[in-house]
């Protein structure tokens, strides 16, 4: 049985250089055209979509492996790891799985249990989020008198399921990718709805004065 070792530190079989990935982060176990990954990490692997942390999982060459959620795993280097009879047949599989778009596989995940929860930028912007994220019947918002009817209910579902409608639509480079997009969002959100209360203050400040 073949044992690989991944992480920072210098003595791994395959060293990747992420702070977020730990030193020894995980060990993948081959025998035969089977594969174990187990992670052994503080910040656990996305692995096809799902969270693996401190356990074990089956995994087939070229599956989407992502080290503390950011990091591919490089098939590349672990194939050179390999032993030479086998290589043919792992090229010829990791070919086959390549072949299949990431934003199609993607799309086929749950969302990963650290991104569920509620979307602030979708609540807050409602259709316009929607619409950068490639959703969009929330456009029906903009119907005169029935979006204005509807816009509380709409703005609800879409802070509740914002997260997983996002994940599944579009394209998105890794975890820290997707999160990093919606944190602006939920920022943005931040700040207008702050600067509107303080502008709204001021307004009121200003009509109390004009009628002295």
């Amino acid at each position: 049985m073949k044992i690989i070792t991944i992480g920072r530190d210098n003595s791994c079989d395959i060293v990747v250089n992420n702070q977020r990935v730990s030193r020894i982060h995980a060990n993948i176990f081959q025998d035969g055209l089977n594969y174990t990954y187990r992670d052994m990490s503080t910040n656990g692997t996305l692995v096809n979509g799902a969270t693996v942390q401190r356990s074990d999982i089956h995994i087939k060459f070229g599956d989407s492996v992502l080290l503390a959620g950011t990091t591919p795993l490089p098939w590349n280097k672990v194939q050179n790891l390999l032993p030479k009879e086998s290589e043919q047949s792992y090229v010829q599989n990791f070919s086959s799985n390549n072949n299949i778009e990431y934003s199609s596989r993607q799309k086929s995940f749950e969302l990963p249990e650290s991104l569920r929860g509620w979307n602030w930028g979708a609540f807050y912007f409602s259709w316009l989020w929607a619409v950068c994220n490639g959703i969009y019947w929330p456009l029906v918002m903009l119907i005169p008198f029935l979006g204005l009817i509807a816009w509380p209910v709409i703005a609800i579902i879409l802070g509740i399921n914002g997260n997983q409608w996002a994940w599944e639509k579009r394209k998105w480079r890794s975890v820290e990718h997707f999160e990093k997009v919606q944190h602006t969002w939920a920022m943005i959100a931040l700040w207008v709805f702050l600067g509107s209360i303080i502008l709204g203050f001021l307004f009121v400040i200003l009509i109390a004065n004009v009628n002295r």
